[in-house]
């Protein structure tokens, strides 16, 4: 299954040598044909998936994968992991979704706080009373369910006022919905609905800076439109990167049409709908009962449908664990059948962290000119262990055209900001002042 998946890889590294009133989302053009044929393929499933998501009102991310690699390399991260599923089972607070074009634009499960099950009818109930308490979240969920009439009467007045409430407490999602009911209102007032979008997107609202996206795609301002899909993008926003996608595809005399990105961003927005999050928990439990192979086979045949998640978790059982568990022969045979699992998790647009796990493995091997780039394909994604290995390269001149403090510095600081946690920011850390203070003692000399 692993090698199926490589294969896939190696197919797919060289095929790349509707309007909803009153606002219109991005559409495909004829001029998309000159992208090569498997963004077709892959538009389509990214389009399947976004209908089956409109279809159950279930705007929430799926509950990522476990990884494995970052397992082995903190010791914290399952007992988070842990956490964060038993928040999912117990907890839900509703956050975003509203939207001006559809009907029904957000997601309100039967379950709520950690008391287990509620009806609507008791779950608009707590947030009533929860509302009069003064807690503006509560002001904004319960103008949420009287607008949809969720849980009891549709009542538009008592969600304005509510919206309104939460508004003055500080909740920036509140004025996205106040944008919503006033295009809801008057389709033809953009402007007020613009000023309620900007507030919210001032305060990184994803909902706020995804409606200002699709009032410059429909005033034909695709610049515009860009900066607004990648803010919602970066602030988590579901639909997010299938926009994206369908303008850099289409492309505009203001955005150049690029397959590559749109292909990496609509891999991105079916990784994070699908996640394979439930077919990967099976395989990891065979993997932490000592069933390496069936683990790997589960892993691999996941990367082959387009996970990649799974390709990176397959890479390290492979390079940790297969030999051992007699899967392969020697160890240059599981690095041989790593590699392009890596290649294909790096491309899929959901693992940066391939691209860091390359650059080491090409580091390992003395291919310093490969190392650098990989490294910097990682680095442009923001992640921290390539920036630090990056700046490393660039400190001692080794595999880029020549030494640079001043970037070495700036990708410490780099890897610093965009590190997961605080451990992982010491190594940075201390290069960073390491460098600062040589620098320090040549002014002195």
């Amino acid at each position: 299954a692993a090698a199926a998946a490589a294969t896939a890889t190696t197919k797919e590294s060289q095929s790349q040598t509707t309007t909803s009133p009153p606002l219109q989302t991005p559409q495909q053009t004829p001029q998309q044909t000159t992208c090569p044929v498997y963004i077709h393929r892959l538009r389509q499933a990214a389009k399947d998936v976004l209908h089956e998501t409109e279809a159950s009102r279930n705007f929430g991310l799926p509950r990522e994968a476990m990884r494995l690699r970052e397992r082995f390399r903190d010791g914290g991260y399952a007992a988070h992991e842990q956490q964060m599923r038993e928040e999912e089972e117990h907890g839900f607070i509703y956050d975003g979704g509203l939207s001006p074009f559809e009907d029904d634009g957000g997601s309100m499960p039967a379950t709520a706080g950690s008391s287990g099950h509620e009806t609507l009818e008791q779950l608009r109930g707590r947030y009533a009373t929860q509302a009069t308490e003064g807690w503006a979240r509560a002001h904004l969920h319960e103008g949420y369910m009287s607008m949809q009439g969720l849980g009891g009467v549709q009542d538009l007045a008592s969600a304005q006022r509510h919206f309104e409430a939460a508004r003055a407490g500080g909740i920036p999602a509140a004025a996205n919905a106040l944008g919503v009911m006033a295009l809801r209102s008057d389709p033809s007032d953009t402007e007020k609905a613009r000023q309620l979008f900007e507030e919210a997107a001032n305060s990184n609202d994803p909902d706020g800076h995804f409606h200002l996206g699709l009032l410059a795609t429909q005033a034909n301002e695709a610049a515009r439109a860009l900066k607004h899909f990648e803010a919602a993008h970066e602030a988590g926003h579901w639909r997010a990167p299938h926009s994206l996608a369908i303008l850099v595809l289409n492309g505009d005399k203001d955005v150049p049409r690029n397959c590559t990105r749109g292909a990496s961003l609509l891999r991105v927005f079916v990784e994070e709908r699908l996640g394979w999050s439930a077919e990967q928990d099976d395989a990891i439990k065979k993997f932490d009962k000592g069933d390496v192979f069936g683990a790997l086979v589960h892993l691999g045949m996941l990367a082959a449908q387009g996970s990649g998640t799974a390709a990176l978790n397959a890479a390290h059982v492979l390079s940790r664990h297969a030999k051992s568990a007699g899967v392969v022969a020697d160890d240059q045979t599981a690095a041989n059948l790593a590699e392009p699992l890596l290649l294909r998790a790096a491309r899929s647009g959901c693992c940066a962290e391939g691209w860091g796990e390359l650059g080491l493995r090409r580091l390992a091997a003395g291919d310093v000119v490969a190392a650098a780039h990989a490294l910097r394909r990682g680095s442009l994604l923001g992640n921290a262990e390539s920036r630090f290995h990056l700046a490393r390269l660039f400190e001692t001149g080794v595999g880029v055209r020549r030494r640079n403090m001043s970037e070495a510095a700036s990708l410490y600081r780099q890897a610093i900001s965009s590190a997961g946690s605080e451990a992982e920011t010491v190594p940075s850390r201390v290069a960073l002042l390491w460098l600062q203070l040589r620098r320090a003692l040549r002014l002195v000399a």
